[in-house]
């Protein structure tokens, strides 16, 4: 997403560190998933898959609560000329793809 940093800057957000944690649980859901793939009924596998899960859904919370503060500036930027339309679609795209990856995790969870 070599655009999104682009007007994210422009914006003042952040989302580096939680970008950063979310990429780590994905890695460990990977790695979870695998051992439950051998064995299915592993319920320590079961509960570290749970609690990730978990962890994985209050991190894309956060991201998506950052990105709509700054819904109101990503506006304003574009309407100042500050950022380009694409980089307002990108911006689109980032939100709807955090809600979609929060909705997964939820219905993993359950």
């Amino acid at each position: 997403m070599a655009s999104s940093k682009g007007y994210m800057a422009k914006v003042n957000l952040d989302t580096s560190e939680l970008d950063k944690s979310i990429r780590s649980l994905n890695k460990e859901l990977k790695t979870i998933d695998a051992g439950l793939k051998e064995n299915a009924d592993n319920t320590v596998l079961a509960n570290q898959k749970y609690q990730a899960l978990g962890e994985q859904k209050k991190a894309y919370t956060e991201k998506l609560e950052k990105l709509q503060s700054v819904q109101q500036r990503m506006q304003d930027a574009l309407s100042d000329g500050v950022i380009s339309e694409a980089d307002y679609r990108s911006y689109e795209r980032e939100v709807d793809n955090v809600t979609r990856a929060i909705e997964k995790a939820i219905e993993k969870q359950q």
